[in-house]
């Protein structure tokens, strides 16, 4: 039995343009974060400057930390996604294995992480529709 295999140029050729990928929308993501925590600073001001709604009647503290919250969960997948792409670039051009271990590692993080999330978030919705069943049953 084989312990390892070689990757051919097509695999450093795709694992290559993966990686500039994975570094590209992580360094958006990181952009994307940097908005939500600006916003979670400004939402009060931003609010009074528009004109009177019904989305005023909520709280400003409040959905600034929520803002804060949505930016330090969003923050882990796409520090994950970068790392995977900025350590993949380096393994293929130094032919590293520790480079290219944290890597995969880095990228089966980010999986797991958005895998949870999305585990979370369904759960959510179906807890939310089984309320609202359960509230027009008894209405």
């Amino acid at each position: 039995m084989k312990d390892s295999f070689e990757f051919d140029q097509d695999i450093q050729s795709y694992l290559r343009e993966t990686a500039k990928w994975a570094k590209l929308l992580g360094i958006l993501g990181y952009i994307g974060v940097g908005f939500l925590v600006l916003f979670s600073f400004f939402v009060k001001g931003i609010f009074e400057m528009l004109p009177e709604t019904n989305m005023q009647q909520i709280p400003t503290t409040t959905l600034s930390i929520v803002y804060f919250v949505l930016a330090g969960i969003y923050f882990f997948p796409v520090n994950y996604l970068f790392h995977f792409g900025k350590n993949m670039r380096l393994s293929l051009e130094s032919k590293d294995q520790e480079l290219f271990r944290d890597a995969l590692k880095n990228l089966k993080s980010h999986y797991k992480f958005i895998g949870m999330f999305a585990l979370v978030i369904v759960s959510l919705y179906g807890m939310l529709f089984l309320s609202a069943v359960v509230g027009f049953v008894f209405s």
